[in-house]
């Protein structure tokens, strides 16, 4: 899972982190700097979290509000829905995430 730097209203992407530990540490300077320049704007940027699925190595964003509503095979750790209502979940065979179906 990678971590997404944007701003909120316009989803315009500005960085991307391997950590959230990382995207948050750098979020605090972005605002710091906001303030510094008198332009901090509280909730201007957001934390999206984003993962690549596998085999179509297409990227999709974790909707963190969601919860997920299918029943999931015990060999998943982790799931987590899409912004697009997907429920993914990590697959340890392949090392990646797949798409398991539609959130009810």
């Amino acid at each position: 899972m990678k971590y997404e730097i944007r701003v909120s209203e316009t989803g315009e992407f500005i960085d991307d982190f391997e950590t959230l530990e990382e995207a948050k540490k750098v979020l605090v300077s972005y605002n710091k700097e906001d303030e510094a320049q008198g332009i901090y704007k509280e909730g201007y940027y957001e934390i999206v979290s984003k993962v690549t699925l596998f085999p179509t190595n297409e990227e999709v964003y974790i909707d963190e509000y969601e919860t997920v509503n299918i029943e999931i095979p015990i060999e998943y750790k982790e799931a987590a829905v899409t912004n697009d209502s997907r429920v993914i979940a990590y697959d340890e065979a392949v090392a990646g995430w797949v798409e398991l179906g539609r959130n009810n």
